[in-house]
């Protein structure tokens, strides 16, 4: 396996699992609400994302999206860190030349390229799809896809929240770990 970036071999003990949660699903308009980033060793983190001014003036707040992760404009207001200071606190995890991964990558770098457009910056890394990953984990061939289901289900099993940036990041880093024999 090897980073898409770099063509450099990827190390499993510094990898980095992205997920966000946004106002809607990935179209013009739709701006990222939370993020939450995992690593294999066990540690999460998750910020609530305040939406900018012009977020809200010119973005789409979808209320079937809403439904589907529990966050409400009100929790965004009280709770949400704006999003220089949540830019802050993912330049300590996502340092240029670490892997970051996602299942769905191009959701996920269209939402972190507008998180980081917010503050006037490109992101500092490239998010690269999960799937090959946990492919290459797999002993492959037919048994590919149940080894990867079945590692999702345990998985599930410790981290059953969905549509949480954190938890969802959580879950999928303990698929990796799981395929890849980390305990």
């Amino acid at each position: 396996m090897t980073n898409i970036a770099s063509d450099e071999p990827i190390r499993l003990d510094n990898m980095v699992v992205l997920d966000f949660e946004a106002s809607c699903f990935p179209q013009a308009g739709s701006y990222p609400i939370e993020v939450g980033v995992a690593t294999l060793d066990g540690w999460s983190a998750g910020w609530l994302i305040r939406p900018t001014a012009d977020w809200l003036r010119n973005g789409v707040w979808d209320l079937a999206a809403a439904r589907t992760h529990g966050i409400t404009m009100e929790m965004l207001q009280q709770d949400g860190l704006d999003p220089a200071a949540v830019v802050q606190e993912l330049d300590q995890v996502l340092l240029p030349g670490r892997p970051v991964f996602s299942d769905a990558a191009g959701a996920e770098t269209f939402w972190l390229g507008a998180l980081y457009a917010a503050v006037g910056r490109e992101p500092p890394v490239v998010i690269e799809p999960l799937q090959p990953v946990l492919e290459g984990l797999t002993s492959g061939g037919l048994y590919a896809a149940g080894e990867i289901d079945a590692a999702e289900y345990e998985a599930a099993l410790g981290w059953p929240t969905r549509h949480r940036a954190e938890p969802d990041a959580r879950r999928l880093a303990e698929v990796v770990r799981i395929l890849a024999g980390i305990r």
